[in-house]
């Protein structure tokens, strides 16, 4: 991560008088970057999550990146995520609330995105285990998430649905045994 521009960003787009890195809360897949808490000063937050997405060069990737077909979906993806905070986050209904961005940004090798801490706002807790109705609350609001979009034309997001589909794994689909599923 380059710090100083990355700061500066959060900074302009929080309008915080000043920004400090703080934690690594993860790494993204494939070494395409990292998430981390960015604390503030005068601001409307105390913290925000910070999203820096700086893929690899493909050509000098230790793996060699046999499977370009992987490196494009990963790109895409992040392509939907930005689309998403842009253009939807903000109109999502109350109990379907995602984090609020604050920015996002793109250039021609990285991808920045500056969003609400979650945990700041009273979503700090992490489940492992979850009762039938920690379940069915989570039902009810993957089931309001949709329905806030149900009639919209998303053509900037997956035709899908989501990333997880097979059409996004052929090379995956093909390895396996023929089997029932």
């Amino acid at each position: 991560m380059v710090v100083c521009a990355v700061l500066d960003y959060v900074r302009e787009v929080t309008n915080a008088k000043g920004a400090k890195r703080g934690e690594r809360l993860q790494a993204l897949w494939s070494g395409y970057g990292e998430i981390v808490r960015v604390h503030l000063e005068a601001a409307g937050y105390d913290t925000v999550i910070v999203k820096h997405v700086a893929p690899p060069n493909i050509a000098s990737h230790p793996r060699g990146w046999a499977n370009e077909r992987g490196h494009a979906r990963k790109l895409r993806s992040y392509e939907v995520e930005a689309a998403f905070y842009e253009r939807y986050a903000e109109r999502c209904p109350e109990d379907t609330r995602v984090a609020k961005p604050f920015g996002v940004r793109k250039d021609a090798a990285e991808w920045l995105f500056v969003l609400e801490d979650l945990d700041g706002s009273g979503y700090e807790r992490r489940a492992r285990d979850v009762s039938d109705g920690e379940l069915l609350a989570c039902l009810e609001w993957l089931a309001g998430f949709h329905a806030a979009f149900m009639h919209e034309s998303a053509e900037d997001l997956w035709s899908e649905g989501t990333y997880w589909h097979l059409a996004t794994r052929p090379d995956e689909l093909a390895s396996m045994d023929p089997s029932p599923l």
